[in-house]
């Protein structure tokens, strides 16, 4: 044991205070000591003990995954092979302390990556295996190992009487091999070697000096997973078709060829998914950065990856990690949203401002972070961040950019002269939102008009003229003092505004529940009145930090360092560029996402429920709330037309201005912010340039972006996004949608009247009606019965191999029941099951539940009589049509609509059946799995 002095990253503190180091010689041991300290029942408090030794050692010397370690020859020592705890090609024997580490470069070491896949029958009892070991680009070996009789004409293929000799054979093929990364598809094939902790191994094979990865549960992967097979996923993601057995049993000794195809098949579409994810690469860079294993880094385990990086500066700056057991309160609240107005601004121009990275910025800006938090302390940044917004606030649009930064600046400067004295008497319930609120509206609900109160002129002018503002040193306390007359308390809710100028109110529908723009003053005795969301009082006290010059935050040194460090990787990758190296460039474009991965992972983990601190959370988004509210304040004074903000973005409206005029307005207004009203790093740019801007709600809207070429169709947020809907509902909106941006609404009206026909002729494909719903939970969970459970159930009971549980995405079709009354989940089933049995599809579901609702809901916000007519049109056509169906018949009529594909009948076996739903050809479907 050593007693050490460090500071505690919880909290600020001026001086060091002392601690009790305690090492053991095996970190095994580490477990003991810490049994032994809770048998103290909380008079001793343990730190850092439930960080591991892999990450310890990671970030207090350097030596982690994806880098070149430098060392002596005579400083190491050869391990014999007998002595040896690894299977490994070399095992040395060396003092950590002596290891040099290089510097990052784009090289990746020459990682050795073992790619395998195994191909069970449905008892799982019998397996076939397939596998590559590759380093880099390069392809070393690809065997398969198959239970079957021999076949001399099959080149790298191993045969076996049975799958334990194969299992055997496979586990010595790893050991000679030597692969650094395993990977796998999914976790059933992984726990045929090792448990899902990660740690217990089967006893014939040894994976010290090895990681096993499982490439299923990436979470880039999950984001689009909506199938249950490698085969589907191939499918959907790649758009290529993999075979497979008809029920394989293994038992009709199929021929040996036949299963090597299929095993080659399967592995080949593995590779290209893992290619097509970059997941060797990113998992690599994301190691690299954060000082976590590759089994963590695969899972992307943000908190885990912050606290390593938090480590490492904590240790090079003697800190010392203490976990918060305060209880964590649920009343967190977001950024900032401006509920937009439901409207179509056509042949006008609408620019889409973002803030770069708003919360990494404001940490550093800030300084927030654990270790300058003042729970008691008063916070004199938000007074200088009210004052700011404040003063833009009471004066109008007439008054010059440069002359606002100027007084701006020098009632700053006030702040700064009289530090001490503004802390002393600011109160800390007083906080900046409460301070907005005293020339702000209340928000209203959107159902109810918004209703002014006339108040008397002199009144008004008095308590809010600029000419008024306080100029002594106690600014802050004659600020408070106004607000806090009763007279203002009582109209806060209302409207303030001349009884003289009523007329010169914007009045509109719009800016209701969130946020309301009332008027564009021309004159400075008129006030422009506003309201951010949520000002009420919070749930959450704020915390207090102290000033960068008195102590700068890790968390903000973190991020400096990783966003310095993202931009020379982007510098490097357009050098790179020039001489086309496109293996650096892919290298480097992963380790520039994985860092922008961990950056924005810091917000999160100042509420992990370990260590985090609810207050310092609601600090980044209430100080979000405040530049958001600055930047639309800023252009309102300009004189622009805000429609919409959330969080942190801004659309502004520009009106019938050509592209070139509005290009260059918005990248002067993204410059005047920057230098004049923001502070550094906060920075907000040019996203996006819209034409035909449509906006249904907050998060849905479409436009055609015009700084693309050519330009694109963008929609964001409504069904066509959504992945529970089916393809023929979002083709029809998109479509639909994209006429209506680039010709007329009629001509868009005619196109869905035209699909709707084709849909009752049968021109459009069966899979295009598959709808997905995600399990929510296990399937033993739910208490009520809905339609992805029962079907799951279904498919279950038809095969008791499958298995399926929470996350897991089940794809139905809605076919027609007994009664028109029957429940969804009894008329829906997985599509091969309903289509091969011949169940008539019920269109009038899908037209009526789902077609008509999504296109009046999105069509009214266009054009509400010309929507009206087309809804009614519709239903009267569903009611002619509304018989239509797959009609039942013999078997002759069903080959009609379930036959191989090209790829199929290409195939001189009869086993191979296409995965696909339908096959290229309309209406082609699946080889039967169920006979009806």
């Amino acid at each position: 044991m050593e007693i050490v002095e460090k500071y505690n990253f919880i909290a600020y503190e001026e001086e060091k205070s002392q601690y009790i180091k305690v090492y053991t010689k095996d970190y095994n041991d580490l477990h003991s000591v810490d049994d032994s300290i809770e048998a103290f029942e909380g008079l001793v408090i343990p730190y850092e003990h439930y960080i591991t030794t892999t990450t310890r050692f990671g970030t207090e010397t350097g030596i982690h995954t994806g880098i070149w370690i430098d060392y002596s020859p005579s400083n190491y020592k050869l391990v014999p092979i007998k002595e040896r705890i690894t299977t490994t090609t070399v095992e040395l024997e060396i003092n950590y302390e002596e290891l040099c580490v290089t510097p990052f470069n784009a090289e990746i070491p020459n990682i050795r990556v073992m790619i395998y896949d195994f191909f069970l029958d449905k008892n799982e009892k019998q397996i076939n295996a397939t596998a590559i070991i590759k380093e880099g680009n390069k392809e070393i070996c690809k065997p398969s190992f198959i239970v079957n009789k021999p076949e001399p004409d099959l080149q790298n293929c191993y045969f076996f009487e049975n799958s334990e000799e194969l299992m055997k054979s496979f586990s010595k093929f790893i050991d000679d091999t030597d692969p650094d990364i395993i990977i796998s598809f999914g976790k059933r094939y992984l726990s045929l070697f090792k448990t899902s902790s990660g740690r217990s191994v089967n006893k014939s094979l040894n994976i010290v000096g090895r990681e096993f990865l499982s490439f299923i549960q990436y979470p880039e992967f999950i984001k689009q997973r909506s199938s249950n097979t490698l085969e589907g996923y191939c499918h959907e993601i790649l758009n290529k078709e993999i075979p497979t057995l008809k029920n394989p049993t293994f038992s009709q000794n199929l021929p040996c060829k036949l299963v090597y195809n299929v095993c080659q098949k399967r592995l080949d579409g593995l590779i290209e998914l893992i290619d097509h994810y970059k997941f060797v690469e990113s998992t690599v860079q994301m190691s690299s950065i954060t000082f976590v294993s590759l089994y963590q880094s695969s899972f992307r385990i943000t908190t885990q990856m912050v606290l390593s990086k938090i480590l490492e500066k904590c240790h090079t700056r003697n800190f010392v990690i203490n976990s918060n057991d305060d209880s964590h309160s649920s009343g967190l609240r977001g950024g900032s949203v401006i509920e937009p107005e439901h409207k179509y601004y056509k042949n006008s121009f609408t620019s889409f401002f973002d803030f770069q990275s708003l919360y990494p910025s404001l940490i550093i800006a800030k300084n927030i972070c654990f270790s300058t938090c003042l729970p008691k302390s008063d916070d004199l940044a938000a007074n200088k961040m009210y004052y700011r917004s404040n003063y833009l606030l009471k004066h109008g649009k007439d008054v010059d950019s440069d002359e606002i930064v100027q007084n701006i600046q020098k009632e700053l400067d006030l702040f700064n002269k009289n530090d001490s004295e503004i802390s002393n008497s600011f109160d800390n319930n007083n906080s900046i939102e409460n301070q907005m609120k005293s020339d702000n509206l209340r928000k209203s609900d959107t159902s109810q008009n918004y209703n002014s109160t006339k108040i008397d002129e002199n009144r008004s002018n008095d308590l809010l003229k600029s000419d008024n503002l306080p100029k002594s040193d106690n600014l802050t306390n004659q600020i408070l003092a106004d607000e806090n007359k009763s007279e203002i308390n009582q109209t806060i809710n209302k409207i303030i505004v001349d009884e003289n100028k009523t007329d010169s109110l914007i009045k509109s529908d719009n800016l209701t529940n969130q946020s309301k723009i009332l008027n564009k003053s021309s004159n400075l005795d008129e006030i422009e009145v506003h309201q951010i969301e949520g000002s009420e009082k919070d749930e959450i006290p704020f915390l207090k930090f102290v000033s960068k010059e008195k102590r700068e935050g890790i968390l903000p040194e973190i991020l400096k360092d990783l966003l310095k460090s993202r931009e020379e990787v982007k510098s490097q990758i357009e050098e790179l560029r020039k001489e086309n190296k496109l293996k650096e460039i892919e290298v480097l474009d992963c380790r520039q996402q994985a860092i922008k991965i961990v950056c924005n992972s810091v917000y999160g983990f100042t509420s992990f429920q370990t260590f985090g601190i609810d207050q310092i959370s609601a600090e980044i988004t209430r100080q979000g709330r405040v530049y958001h509210y600055m930047a639309m304040q800023f252009l309102q004074t300009k004189n622009y037309n805000v429609i919409y903000g959330d969080t942190d973005s801004l659309f502004v409206n520009f009106g019938s201005d050509d592209y070139s005029t509005v290009y260059q307005k918005s990248l002067q207004i993204c410059e005047e912010m920057n230098e004049k009203i923001f502070e550094n790093p906060v920075k907000i740019r040019l996203e996006k340039i819209y034409k035909n801007f449509i906006i249904f709600s907050k998060k849905h809207y479409a436009g055609i972006r015009m700084d693309l070429q050519p330009n694109e169709i963008d929609i964001k947020g409504i069904e066509t996004e959504k992945s529970d809907s089916c393809e023929f509902l979002k083709d029809l909106i998109f479509r639909s949608l994209s006429i209506i941006l680039q010709k007329t609404f009629d001509d868009g009206v005619n196109f869905v009247k035209e699909m709707m026909t084709k849909m009752y002729n049968g021109m459009i494909p069966l899979s295009d009606f598959i709808i997905q719903k995600q399990l929510g939970q296990n399937i033993n969970e739910y208490r009520t019965k809905t339609v992805q459970c029962e079907v799951a159930k279904k498919m279950i009971e038809r095969d008791r191999k499958i298995l399926l549980g929470k996350g897991d995405k089940i794809r139905f079709l809605v076919y027609k029941g007994k009664k028109l009354t029957d429940p969804l989940y009894s008329r829906a089933d997985e599509p091969v099951y309903v289509v091969s049995c011949l169940k008539e599809i019920d269109y009038n579901y899908y037209v009526t539940k789902l077609i008509i609702p999504t296109l009046e809901r999105i069509f009214m916000v266009i054009n509400v009589e010309k929507t009206e007519k087309m809804i009614n049109f519709l239903k009267e056509f569903n009611k002619k049509n509304r018989k239509t169906g797959i009609k039942k018949a013999d078997k002759s009529l069903k080959n009609e609509y379930l036959s191989k594909c090209e790829q199929c009948r290409n195939c001189r076996f009869d086993d191979i059946e296409c995965i696909s739903i339908d096959c290229d050809i309309c209406l082609q479907l699946t080889k039967l799995r169920y006979e009806p």
